[in-house]
This record gives structure tokens, C-alpha cells and sequence, in this order.
């Protein structure tokens, strides 16, 4: 099917049956297949819709309006994807209808309010069932940002270690340096390696429709301390999570804790650290006074910004008031523990 040599039906005669029979039917296989060809058709009149098929795989549907051919939309004929040419949706539009999570020890990238993914300007379907990714030959305790990139027509899951940054064409999250991956979330494998997202260790994170996260985690067993200087308490407590860089991290620790000097104090603190020492920890909390034998129930809150993308935590930080005596803090120990909770969110 193609163009007409010559469009309609001879008006006048003389004309033989085959005459009118071929010029019919070359005008019928040419509404049939849209007109298609190199180029517009020389029979083309203000309103004609006609094909172009001048570069394989790729069909181009034009408006011709008398003078000019008005580009309305690309067919891909292997990926079956439709671009539509409106210049404004076409340059600004961008989806991200996914979520990206931990699912069977695998990333999964799943379909979220939508179908759709943007990746190097184009419009992809994300498949029903998802795309994962295994942590097979990943380093543990290492940052991975997580790209969706299109490879011989598959959405597929890569994890790399360098960060995003903003394509200046589509205003999409990518791979910086490389627009044919588009940035779905980050992960950081722990011993195995292995993928985890747990209330104490949030390490899978999705950079599209991520409502945030909830940690809490607790001691197991009485913690103390004896000096004045503070410090933390006892790593068990930790909660862990990867943050992005717009985030506020919510913490609050709670508890009880006992000092054995009449009069001494406990000091109680919530600190923020990327790091094991905490050299860039912050220290928030208050004093709780008490008597040789008190057993007083303490509570510190801090909200951070300004996180470092990528990794942190959030831990106990205690000291002594004047000493030398020593502070008790609670494990789980009839009713009385000692924990931590934290909320992330954008």
C-alpha cells in the first residue's frame, strides 16, 4: 500500500473498464495506508492526513494545510510508543508513575497511579509485572543510585555509584552525564550482599511517589556511662536510613533512666551522624536530675535538615552531670525502654 500515482477516477471519457478499475484501486490502497510515503503526496489538498515513512521504524503523521505539513504525532514501530508533537505537553511532560521497593530480597520497580516512565525525553510503559533488580556483585555499605534505562527495547534496573543530576532537556532526574538513564531511587546493600528495609535500617528508597519512611529501634539491654563528656550510648540503638537531600528527619527518644548519686544527673541527647566516630554529629537534648534511687523517664526530640544525601543515622548520645557516678539506661526491662523513632519525609 502506498501513495496513488494518480488520485480519483477519470470524470471523463473515453476511458476503458481497466483504466477505471486500477485508478480506483490505487486511490483506495492509498486512504488504506494513509497515504504513506517519502513524502507528502503531489495529490495533497488543505486537509489531507498522509504518512511518512522515510526512516525505518518510524512512521510520522503530518497535517497538510494547503502550504505547510503540521508534524501531529511519531509512531515507533518497535517499541509501539507514540510520541505526540504538541509543542508545549512534548517539551514539558515527564512521568514517574512508579514506586520503587524491596520485594523478595530484589528491587522492584512497579507501576504506581500510572503506567509510564520518561526516559531520554521518551514515554515508556513500565511492564505489569515490574522490573527488578538482585544485588548480585554489589559492594555492601555502599551508596547505589537506581536507573531505569531502556536496553534493545526492556526497561531494565542498573545500579551505579554516581549520583543524579537534572537533565537541562526534560527536567528529569538522570545519571549524570548520561540522559538515557533516569534516576527510580538509591539502595545500599549491607553483608552478602543483600538488599534490606527494615523498621531499624531503611535502605531501599524511591525518588518518585516516596511518602517517606518510619524507623524505631530500641536497647535490648541496660546501656551506661560514666563521664561527663557525651557520647553515644550504645550503637544497638541506631536507626539507619538513606535520605535525600530535601528531606527533615523527625527523631524522638524515650525511656527511663536511673543515676546512682544523689543528686547527679543524666543527660539524654538525640545526634544525627554519617560517620563511625560521629565527627559530624549534632547534639540536641536536655538534663534529667535525680536522686540515688530514681528511676526518671526522659524524653529528647530533634528535627535535622540540610541531611547529606545518601546515608545516615540517628542514635542515643548520653553523659554524666558532674559525676563520678554512673547513668543507666533502660533496656527492655519491665515496661521501661529505651528507644528511638523516627519519620523522614520530604
Amino acid at each position: 500500500m502506498s501513495q496513488a500515482t494518480t488520485w480519483s477516477v477519470p470524470l471523463v471519457g473515453p476511458a476503458t473498464p481497466t483504466l477505471l478499475t486500477q485508478r480506483t484501486d490505487d486511490s483506495l490502497d492509498a486512504l488504506l495506508s494513509g497515504h504513506s510515503g517519502s513524502a507528502r503526496p503531489s495529490y495533497a489538498v488543505a486537509g489531507t492526513v498522509w504518512e511518512d515513512t522515510s526512516v525505518a521504524g518510524t512512521v510520522k503523521f503530518y497535517f497538510f494545510d494547503g502550504s505547510d505539513d503540521i508534524l501531529l504525532c511519531t509512531v515507533n514501530t518497535s517499541t509501539n510508543i507514540v510520541t505526540w508533537a504538541n509543542a508545549t505537553s512534548a517539551a514539558t511532560q515527564s512521568y514517574g508513575q512508579c514506586r520503587l521497593s524491596l520485594s523478595g530480597g530484589n528491587l522492584l520497580l512497579s507501576r504506581f497511579n500510572g503506567q509510564l516512565l520518561t526516559i531520554n525525553g521518551v514515554h515508556y510503559s513500565i511492564p505489569s509485572a515490574g522490573v527488578t533488580l538482585a544485588p548480585t556483585g554489589l559492594t555492601p555499605s555502599t551508596l547505589y543510585y537506581i536507573y531505569a534505562w531502556m536496553n534493545s527495547g526492556t526497561m531494565t534496573l542498573e545500579a551505579s555509584t554516581t549520583a543524579s543530576a537534572v537533565d537541562s532537556t526534560t527536567g528529569v532526574r538522570i545519571k549524570t552525564g548520561d540522559a538515557t538513564r533516569t534516576l527510580v531511587g538509591m539502595a545500599r546493600p549491607v553483608t552478602g550482599p543483600a538488599f534490606v528495609d527494615t523498621l531499624a535500617q531503611r535502605f531501599v528508597r524511591s525518588w518518585y511517589n516516596d511518602t517517606g519512611v518510619a524507623l524505631f529501634n530500641n536497647f535490648t539491654a541496660n546501656r551506661q556511662r560514666t563521664s561527663t563528656t557525651f557520647a553515644e550510648v550504645n550503637t544497638e540503638i541506631r536507626c539507619e536510613f538513606l535520605v535525600w537531600s530535601d528531606e527533615v528527619a523527625d527523631a524522638v527518644a524515650t525511656g527511663n533512666a536511673i543515676n546512682g548519686a544523689a543528686g547527679d544527673g543524666t543527660r539524654s541527647a538525640l545526634a544525627f551522624g554519617t560517620t563511625t566516630p560521629a565527627s559530624t554529629v549534632e547534639v540536641n537534648g536536655a538534663v534529667s536530675l535525680m536522686g540515688s534511687s530514681d528511676i526518671v523517664p526522659f524524653s529528647a526530640r530533634s528535627m535535622k535538615t540540610g541531611l547529606t544525601e545518601g546515608y545516615n543515622y540517628v542514635t542515643l548520645f548520653g553523659a554524666i552531670q558532674t559525676g563520678p557516678s554512673t547513668s543507666t539506661w533502660y533496656g527492655d526491662q519491665d515496661g521501661r525502654r529505651t528507644s528511638i523513632s523516627v519519620a523522614v519525609r520530604r
